[in-house]
């Protein structure tokens, strides 16, 4: 998020990265490989890396949810646990009182 902002006209978005990374990658393959064959060779051993990447990142962010999730079911159930302790004492102390 470096080069975002909603504000300037600088050329750089998260729209246009892949973009120019496609862009680079052909103009480069003209002048090296000087076959269109060879551009979209390199062109999908990088989009497939970019994928993977994704891919990794996702399942790492939903192994990360997981843990969150049963870290929030533990602490619910410890908070339902010590309301009905609360409430146990109230009755207590109110029977107490009553006598």
């Amino acid at each position: 998020m470096a080069f975002t902002s909603k504000h300037t006209t600088y050329p750089f978005n998260e729209a246009s990265h892949l973009f120019y990374v496609i862009v680079i990658i052909g103009v480069i393959s003209l002048f090296k490989w000087r076959s269109i064959w060879a551009f979209l060779k390199r062109l999908a051993f990088v989009l497939r890396a970019i994928i993977k990447g994704i891919a990794k990142g996702f399942r790492f962010v939903g192994r990360g949810f997981t843990k969150v999730n049963t870290k929030v079911k533990e602490v619910n159930e410890r908070l339902d646990e010590l309301a009905q302790e609360v409430e146990n004492e109230k009755a207590k102390d109110k029977a107490e009182q009553n006598k």
